[in-house]
């Protein structure tokens, strides 16, 4: 990940704005920090996300992603991103701005059908989500990204990114106003609803709270994390709108109140700025978020 602050995903969300923000709240510059310790019994598995009926890209995608497993190239995007082995990273123009829908501020995309029909690719992410898909000056980065350049090429096809709101992937889906979604999407419990590539990746849920909260120090396991959460009373605990985040808060822990924002990053800030008692966000972007809100 690159030191620098990243201009996340909306125009408007940038150092001007968490500034702004920042005196909204009570001032402590005691930073953040992540539980490391899994919050969630089972991992998140990680898919690319395919309207129920597109079968037909879904297994082509598929095959994209065995052929690049088996030349390499997979595991030379993953160790980029994800062990930060190259600074070759490659970024891609998009639309919208991740505060929408498809067919909102800005353009909606034509309802395509299948990938053949309009010669376009078009997929729907949101950012944030470092390192999976993020921003710098302009251009979208991230192993989803790349991931779908590369099957964009493999194809012949013209590839479109729309950054939306995260909840507004899957009716776009439904409505074929996009035709992939790649926004670090958890298929667990959306398969009768929607088609999944191959899983790419499993991963953790972890809490991102104060360096100077001493509340899960003596944790040493998923269990023990959990018993905190359910001690807690007249906590709050941001996530981000649509994810597993949200479910497991709302289904798991009645006794927290709920946050839900656009951005796990938004989250973050509100924490930060004490408004809020805890972010609960998947592993990999935690780690990108607690080391840009430095």
């Amino acid at each position: 990940m690159k030191k620098n602050f990243k201009i996340l995903c909306a125009m408007g969300l940038g150092l001007v704005a968490i500034m702004g923000m920042a005196g909204c709240g009570k001032s402590d510059n005691s930073g953040l920090k992540i539980i490391d310790i899994s919050v969630n019994d089972e991992p998140e598995d990680y898919a690319f996300a395919f309207n129920l009926s597109n079968t037909t890209l879904k297994n082509d995608f598929n095959t994209y992603l065995t052929s690049i497993k088996n030349s390499g190239e997979y595991e030379s995007i993953y160790n980029k991103y994800f062990e930060n082995s190259s600074d070759a990273k490659v970024g891609y123009k998009f639309n919208g701005t991740g505060t929408e829908g498809a067919g909102q501020e800005g353009g909606d995309p034509t309802s395509i059908g299948d990938k053949t029909e309009s010669g376009k690719f078009v997929v729907a992410t949101n950012c944030d989500y470092e390192p999976y898909e993020y921003i710098i000056d302009g251009k979208m980065y991230g192993f989803d990204i790349e991931v779908a350049a590369g099957y964009a090429t493999y194809a012949g096809l013209t590839l479109e990114i729309w950054n939306i709101d995260f909840d507004a992937i899957f009716p776009s889906l439904d409505a074929y106003q996009i035709v992939m979604g790649a926004a670090c999407i958890t298929s667990n419990g959306r398969e009768s609803s929607y088609a999944f590539s191959d899983i790419y990746k499993s991963s953790s849920m972890n809490l991102i709270v104060k360096k100077s909260n001493k509340d899960f120090d003596n944790c040493e396991t998923t269990a023990d994390v959990q018993s905190v959460l359910s001690s807690l009373k007249g906590k709050t605990i941001g996530y981000q709108n649509g994810t597993a985040s949200e479910t497991l808060i709302k289904e798991s822990y009645k006794n927290i109140t709920g946050a839900g924002y656009n951005t796990s990053m938004l989250a973050a800030v509100d924490l930060n700025n004490n408004n809020i008692y805890a972010v609960l966000v998947d592993a990999d972007p935690a780690k990108a978020i607690v080391n840009n809100i430095k």
